[in-house]
């Protein structure tokens, strides 16, 4: 076995469950990297959210996969109901606009055995536009992020992270009344003492289009804020505590305040 990566000694199982609201325009792309993985044993599970376009049929027009419908209940029902019908070890969560890179899931395995107490872990991303072409390639971050991390910093988005089927099950999985940042909740749910695991490498290309939801960014931020406060109390030492929360609060309010304006001449545009 000497020379082998840790995906090529053994084989487990993963699912990459992929949610979808109305997702037709780039919903082929996401289907066809989630199968194109070089990974041994991937299984694909799509599950439309009530949507009202061409996306169940162009789904189901995907045989390898496995298609769910629900009536409109929110991304959070909707992954769940992903982890309902699958079985696969590992988990990962892909947006119906993204891509997955080809080895994303044999590289999130790897990090997987060079961080095996992790919860999760994740690689880079590409931001990419409407058409698919790279806007930028966001910095790589490798090793551990802690809880206190999570507060001040930018955190994975979904489509970059890969997840333990059992420390997602063991955190209670997605809140259903979240639509907005229900990634972010589960993290601090299951980053426990270990921390969430970054081994750099490109995993995923990250679509900016104008109908995604991180766009409306004054809810966002709000819904951060108050991710934030829920989780803060964790933190034991209050003087530690309110300087974190300080902290936090100016990180996250200067990152989205230097976009904010332009939402705002967008809704008056609109």
């Amino acid at each position: 076995m000497t020379g082998k990566t840790a995906s090529e000694r053994a084989q487990p199982r993963v699912s990459i469950i992929i949610p979808c609201l109305n997702g037709e325009r780039y919903l082929a792309q996401a289907l066809s990297s989630a199968l194109a993985q070089t990974h041994g044993d991937v299984e694909v599970v799509f599950i439309d959210d009530g949507s009202t376009d061409g996306s169940l049929a162009i789904a189901r027009g995907f045989p390898q996969v496995k298609v769910l419908s629900q009536p409109n209940a929110g991304i959070s029902v909707a992954r769940n109901a992903g982890l309902d019908v699958s079985d696969g070890a590992y988990v990962l969560f892909l947006d119906a606009d993204d891509r997955l890179a080809p080895d994303a899931v044999r590289d999130h395995l790897d990090g997987f055995a060079a961080a095996p107490d992790a919860a999760m872990v994740y690689g880079a991303a590409r931001i990419i536009d409407v058409a698919g072409e790279p806007i930028e390639q966001q910095p790589a971050s490798t090793g551990y992020m802690r809880r206190e991390e999570m507060l001040v910093r930018d955190t994975p988005l979904p489509s970059q992270c890969m997840y333990r089927r059992d420390a997602v099950t063991a955190a209670g999985r997605f809140t259903p009344g979240l639509r907005m940042v229900e990634d972010y909740d589960l993290q601090f749910r299951i980053v426990g003492d270990v921390g969430l695991y970054g081994h750099g490498r490109l995993v995923c290309d990250y679509r900016r289009h104008p109908e995604q939801e991180t766009t409306r960014l004054a809810e966002n931020l709000a819904r951060i804020l108050e991710t934030i406060d829920k989780y803060l109390p964790d933190v034991e030492d209050p003087a530690k505590r309110a300087a974190l929360r300080r902290k936090a609060r100016d990180t996250w309010i200067a990152f989205y305040g230097q976009f904010i304006p332009f939402e705002v001449v967008k809704c008056l545009r609109a």
